[in-house]
């Protein structure tokens, strides 16, 4: 059995018969002559029947063969957004993880009386020795360290970030002082002596991790000394002392 049919046409449908289906032309011509003639009503019934039944399955045909396909379609579109959506949002959490490093300064802060020093220590093959004074616009970079005179201080930038004060060999029994910023940020870090007279540290986006909370004090330009006593001290051009680490020792 063979049958065409067309839902596209706003109800113009054709149905043709081979071999037990009747076309709509064919059921026509059989109700007018089942009109002239009552004794073949019966048989136009019985047409009009295989008709219908035709017409449903083609009809029944059609929708199983369409709805389907556009329904699968749908889904699979729906799903690929979803799955977009989902990749998406795993990026962004991940880039926020990476970001939000815990334990970041908010805001600095100006205090550096206490002596709490958390430092990871490196060996001195690796810094590079320098004068025992920064002058304004100056800047100690990563590993670099002062050296007072006498040769028994120093005030050593570290690859972790902590910017601390050592007296004698490097160690942790020897820290006097620290600005307790190891592992915040992002390295490479650098001290740096401000053209505005505050001491900053920052990490390689420029981020303040530290200061000592001087910026427009004194005269400029400042300078951070590294004091044979064991003091780290910030002067102004007065040389009056601005900050310093508070570890003179007699």
């Amino acid at each position: 059995m063979i049958c065409a049919y067309s839902c596209c046409n706003n109800g113009e449908a054709s149905s043709e018969r081979t071999g037990g289906v009747i076309s709509i032309g064919q059921q026509e011509e059989g109700l007018l002559a089942s009109k002239q003639n009552p004794e073949n009503s019966a048989k136009d019934k019985k047409r009009n029947i295989l008709f219908i039944a035709s017409k449903r399955k083609v009809d029944q045909a059609d929708g199983d063969g369409c709805i389907p396909q556009l329904d699968r379609k749908r889904k699979a579109l729906i799903a690929a957004t979803c799955v977009l959506v989902v990749a998406i949002l795993i990026i962004v959490i991940i880039i926020i993880c990476l970001l939000a490093r815990p334990g970041e300064y908010g805001s600095l802060s100006s205090s550096s009386s206490t002596i709490a020093p958390t430092p990871q220590l490196h060996s001195t093959s690796s810094a590079q020795s320098i004068p025992s004074q920064l002058i304004g616009h100056a800047e100690l970079k990563e590993n670099d360290y002062l050296l007072s005179n006498n040769g028994g201080y120093r005030a050593y930038m570290q690859g972790d970030g902590n910017f601390v004060l050592y007296v004698g060999p490097l160690s942790k029994s020897n820290a006097l002082w620290s600005s307790k910023t190891a592992g915040r940020g992002y390295p490479p870090y650098r001290l740096w002596v401000q053209g505005d007279n505050n001491l900053v540290v920052y990490d390689v986006h420029s981020k303040a991790l530290w200061s000592s909370g001087t910026a427009g004090k004194g005269t400029k330009p400042a300078r951070l000394i590294m004091q044979d006593d064991g003091n780290l001290v910030l002067y102004d051009a007065s040389s009056r002392a601005l900050w310093s680490s508070k570890t003179a020792r007699s």
